[in-house]
């Protein structure tokens, strides 16, 4: 009788088989890692040892670190022009020429590649930022992300079909390939608003980042207080250098048919750059967007969202009022870069330039910026932190109080 049951089981797994077809093959399977959220890839230089490049769908183009272009000692053309994107100003670009990317034995269409200083922005991220894979990987390749593990499949598009349970979702994507799509949110008291975000896998621990004309045009910082929201006063930073901004909560977004409720946001106060732009109404980050299996099929203008386990996850920022700054060879030397008014971390009396050296008694190298974050966000913890200042080492315990 066993032996019937399982004839009649793998009956049925080939009668399943053959009527969904068979499995179809990708040009390229690319390994990946996540890091906060990121989505990082091993990428060779014109044939250089592997260097660390994260998936950035909002840029335009393949980007490789200023830094890292002269260590490799790429030839750099006579003229030097400018870029922007996040911040409100701009910053140097060079158009290289005969720069070959691979991935693995997996080599880049020719597509073009500028060098911009970006060693600022990994000292945020704390994460080593050798370059940026654009949002012509997109618009060549329909392109299947899972971060869980983390790895990119592309395939032809002439050939692929989709055979998920995914939501479609339409997409607006630029000459470049960058992509956008319509989601909807809700303050509380106030009509439901919705709007187009340019999906930007770069902006990787941001939910939604709303830009200015489009928060000004509806009065959202007034109405975040109005609803009795608290919020906070930080920076954005991009390759444009700094925007003013408020983090803060709303009632619930929507994309895909999911409601998320009381989302962490960011409104801006962007005098340049993308997110100064009326035509959009923010971006979408990877806190949102990884809650999703992701398959952009930009040629035929959308792209399918698969809940992933992280789907209900809640949102959280920071409860200790500090922001860091990460240095040194694995970017595990960490410094205060901001100390938020009225926080924990001021209360207790941290500074801006303070050094961490422990944190609960296990030292600071033990840690990488995403672990240190999740650390301190642990509402009612208390914890302590050994600093050092000038010559001075102390100890002064935080407790850990959510913010918004």
């Amino acid at each position: 009788m066993c032996g019937v049951y399982l004839d009649m089981r793998l009956h049925l797994a080939a009668l399943f088989l053959c009527c969904v077809g068979k499995a179809q093959s990708p040009i390229a399977v690319i390994p990946c890692e996540v890091h906060a959220n990121g989505i990082y890839v091993r990428t060779s230089v014109n044939g250089s040892r592997p260097v660390q490049f994260q998936l950035d769908t909002a840029a335009a183009v393949h980007i490789i670190n200023w830094t890292q272009a002269q260590r490799l000692n790429l030839p750099f053309p006579p003229s030097i022009g400018t870029a922007n994107g996040g911040g409100d100003g701009s910053t140097s670009a060079a158009l290289m020429q005969d720069v070959r990317l691979r991935i693995g034995d997996f080599e880049l269409p020719a597509d073009p590649v500028y060098a911009v200083p970006m060693d600022p922005i990994a000292a945020r991220k704390g994460y080593a930022l050798d370059g940026l894979i654009g949002a012509s990987l997109l618009k060549r390749y329909v392109v299947e992300h899972d971060t869980g593990p983390c790895s990119l499949r592309l395939y032809d598009p002439a050939t692929w079909t989709y055979s998920g349970r995914g939501a479609t979702v339409p997409v607006k994507a630029d000459r470049f390939g960058v992509p956008r799509i319509t989601v909807g949110l809700n303050f509380a008291g106030q009509p439901p608003l919705s709007g187009e975000f340019i999906i930007d896998s770069g902006a990787a621990e941001a939910t939604l980042t709303l830009s200015s004309p489009f928060v000004q045009k509806h009065g959202l910082l007034e109405a975040a207080r109005r609803a009795g929201e608290r919020s906070i006063q930080d920076q954005m930073m991009g390759v444009g250098g700094t925007s003013a901004m408020w983090i803060t909560r709303v009632a619930s977004v929507s994309l895909a048919g999911a409601s998320f409720p009381r989302p962490v946001i960011t409104l801006t106060e962007a005098r340049g750059g993308t997110l100064a732009k009326s035509d959009i109404a923010g971006t979408i980050g990877g806190e949102l967007l990884h809650r999703f299996r992701v398959t952009y099929d930009i040629s035929r203008n959308r792209l399918f969202l698969e809940p992933s386990a992280r789907l209900t996850a809640p949102f959280e920022a920071d409860m200790s009022g500090l922001r860091w700054s990460a240095s040194g060879g694995s970017f595990r030397d960490f410094s205060v870069r901001t100390v938020f008014s009225g926080s924990p971390a001021a209360n207790a009396g941290v500074l801006a330039g303070d050094r961490l050296l422990e944190i609960d008694g296990r030292p600071s190298g033990s840690f990488d910026i995403e672990s240190l974050r999740l650390h301190l966000r642990r509402a009612g913890q208390k914890v302590r932190l050994k600093l050092q200042r000038a010559d001075r080492q102390f100890i002064i315990e935080i407790l850990l109080t959510r913010m918004v």
